[in-house]
């Protein structure tokens, strides 16, 4: 009984140890000037391989390493961002048109 008891302590332990290694950020991501959500921008974590893109409503959800520091917005025709994530658990974005940034159409 006590081997069985010690070895569920052990599982709660191991369970709780990985659940804290990571945390979710949810935001939106917005045109910066007027406000409009932007679909299809890529949020990823800077240094590592967490990644997601905004949905039609801009929002986003991503899963993230408990250390991580800064998330990164692109899309293309707007700048790319930046931002500090703190200890904050949503983060709301503003992205600028980008100068340059916007793909040319061959005809």
């Amino acid at each position: 009984m006590r081997k069985l008891l010690l070895l569920s302590w052990s599982c709660l332990a191991t369970i709780l140890l990985f659940a804290q290694q990571s945390r979710t950020i949810t935001g939106k991501v917005t045109n910066k000037q007027t406000g409009v959500a932007l679909p299809a921008v890529t949020v990823s974590v800077r240094g590592g391989i967490a990644a997601t893109q905004t949905r039609d409503d801009g929002s986003f959800v991503l899963v993230v390493p408990s250390n991580a520091k800064t998330l990164i917005c692109s899309s293309v025709g707007y700048a790319r961002q930046e931002v500090a994530i703190g200890k904050d658990n949503s983060i709301d974005i503003g992205l600028e048109q980008g100068e340059g940034e916007v793909l040319e159409q061959v005809v």
